[in-house]
């Protein structure tokens, strides 16, 4: 993957224009946190070999050298018209990988992962930070590109795949990347709210499913009926409307992971 070919392909104003491309890293997030305050919005941390990657709840995410994309993205400015960066991270990834592949097939399971034919082939973590100039976002993506189904059987990850697996395409790295950093400033810079969550809710998978909702207070179950403006997730549980917020809870399907 080479920073030259990606920034070729961009067609942003500011989104990855800085850009910052590695061999091998610990962690893409961890490196725009750490960098946040001297280099500027928009700035761009990608590997193909990343050694320490996280996901939500502390859950590990790496990936076998060279065969997935971890792309990180560091926004200091809070313009999004209220929507939750995390939920426009994952809208940004299904518009590029059903482009690329030519596909309506990839999905949102709520928040954020990216779903193909149930299995999941994207993660995204979120994290804040306070710096000196004020509050930043940092919005990591893990792609996962061409491992074979042996490494996901190894990590105990049974429902994750790789996108060659499932489709037999070999996207190249550098088009995974730039169409993610396109597709999230076209949709941060040009995108209403509403027009967000009609096209959100047309992609996410968990809505109008039955679905277990684990929490701290013990597991609920019920029916998915819709995503609200702050990015919570409305599930219809023994005649109620119980409203559920990602950094809260976790949400499978009543049979699986979906």
């Amino acid at each position: 993957m080479t920073e030259q070919k990606i920034q070729e392909l961009l067609t942003t104003k500011y989104t990855g224009r800085s850009l910052f491309c590695f061999e091998k890293l610990n962690s893409t997030n961890d490196f725009l946190k750490d960098a946040a305050e001297n280099i500027p919005n928009g700035s761009a941390a990608v590997t193909m070999d990343q050694l320490a990657g996280k996901g939500r709840r502390g859950h590990g995410w790496a990936g076998a050298k060279g065969q997935m994309a971890a792309i990180s993205v560091l926004f200091k400015d809070k313009d999004t018209g209220g929507i939750p960066l995390s939920l426009i991270s994952a809208l940004a990834v299904t518009r590029t990988l059903n482009n690329l592949c030519k596909s309506k097939e990839f999905k949102i399971k709520w928040p954020n992962d990216i779903i193909l034919y149930g299995k999941k082939v994207c993660g995204i973590l979120c994290e804040s930070k306070i710096t000196d100039g004020g509050c930043i976002t940092v919005c990591g993506i893990g792609v996962n590109l061409t491992q074979k189904p042996e490494f996901f059987k190894n990590a105990g990850i049974p429902h994750g795949a790789s996108i060659k697996m499932l489709t037999g395409i070999d996207l190249e790295p550098e088009k995974v990347v730039a169409g993610i950093l396109n597709s999230l400033e076209d949709i941060r810079e040009d995108i209403s709210p509403k027009e967000f969550f009609d096209e959100y809710t047309a992609s996410c998978i968990t809505i109008g499913r039955q679905v277990k909702a684990i929490t701290p207070e013990g597991e609920i179950y019920g029916k998915a009926v819709g995503v609200n403006a702050d990015g919570t997730l409305n599930i219809e549980s023994g005649g109620k409307t119980i409203k559920l917020a990602s950094s809260d809870v976790s949400v499978r399907g009543i049979m699986g992971y979906i």
